[in-house]
């Protein structure tokens, strides 16, 4: 783990890597690269990529750019605070994410960029319409 470690940052840091590098693999294995950069880039473990986060993020990116143009088209500034921010998800979706961890804390994340104090998720859309 910690050898993967130096290979990701060996683009950044180079000569700490290098020395790592030298200090964990090479001192131990002499068949192995005399750089760090000669060696391979870490592969993706199996299921290293997390689709369903990926969707979260991506759905609250979306609801806080849609939130961000309401505000503009009301013409209120993102320092005002507001109480509540009301939005519809897609049907047969209850949250952010599937996972509480991850939806409380991109609702966290909403709420701060966003600068509102409550997020309101509406299942009805007939909550959003004022009958005069």
């Amino acid at each position: 783990m910690l050898v993967d470690l130096v290979r990701l940052i060996a683009p950044f840091v180079p000569h700490l890597a290098d020395a790592m590098w030298r200090n964990l693999v090479t001192a131990v294995q002499p068949e192995s690269p005399d750089s760090v950069h000669l060696a391979d880039f870490p592969k993706l473990r199996e299921g290293g990529r997390a689709d369903d986060l990926e969707a979260s993020v991506e759905l609250a990116r979306r609801v806080v750019g849609l939130g961000r143009a309401v505000r503009a088209a009301s013409q209120l500034r993102t320092r005002q605070p507001l109480a509540a921010a009301r939005v519809k998800l897609p049907a047969g979706i209850g949250g952010l994410s599937t996972e509480p961890v991850i939806d409380e804390e991109l609702t966290r994340e909403v709420l701060d960029e966003l600068n509102v104090k409550e997020l309101q998720l509406l299942t009805d859309e007939s909550a959003t319409v004022e009958r005069a």
